[in-house]
């Protein structure tokens, strides 16, 4: 039988545990982050003021679905270049390991290092063991644009990129009609 005093401390850590690995909502500020990439680089989301930053967070280093969303937002290079926006995948797992993964599927973007998990947890990315397949777009005004939870890999690069261009369309200044020709329309 557990004391009053333990049953506490395990109920204040179920809670904190649980409120860490809330996904954030749509309309929030992003949490701002800082982490190394696979090939020591600093990378942080203040550099990113002004894009669209994809951040998906995903299990391990070249396993099936992690090795398929990766390639799938790889070859969306263009597309997602033209449209100003930025892809960083994130897990648990070493600079070695994202390099040797980065190489030899030949991925366009940085895979950040977050051995702490602080930034997977920020975003509610991170399970107690692993990092969930998840994925929060932050718009260019800094807040969650969209977030895809337990993302199923095939098809999801294009669902992202529906959301960016929707967005960037709206950001787009609208044009207005011309005017009228004077003494066209006149009776």
């Amino acid at each position: 039988m557990r004391s009053p005093a333990s049953s506490l401390l395990i109920a204040a850590a179920l809670l904190v545990s649980s409120s860490a690995l809330a996904l954030p909502k749509v309309g929030d500020p992003a949490p701002d982050f800082t982490a190394q990439d696979e090939t020591g680089a600093t990378v942080s989301l203040a550099q990113f003021k002004g894009l669209p930053v994809v951040l998906y967070s995903y299990p391990r280093d070249d396993t099936p679905g992690c090795t398929r969303e990766a390639i799938a937002f790889s070859q969306e290079k263009d597309r997602l270049q033209t449209l100003g926006a930025v892809v960083l995948g994130i897990s648990a797992q070493d600079a070695e390991s994202h390099k040797a993964f980065k190489v030899k599927h030949n991925l366009n973007f940085p895979l950040l290092v977050d051995p702490d998990t602080k930034v997977m947890q920020a975003y509610g990315f991170w399970n107690g063991r692993n990092a969930s397949r998840h994925t929060v777009l932050i718009g260019p005004d800094g807040k969650v644009a969209a977030v895809w939870e337990n993302v199923k890999v095939d098809g999801h690069d294009d669902e992202v990129i529906a959301v960016i261009e929707k967005i960037m369309a709206e950001l787009k200044p609208k044009t207005p009609p011309p005017a009228a020709v004077k003494g066209k329309n006149k009776k």
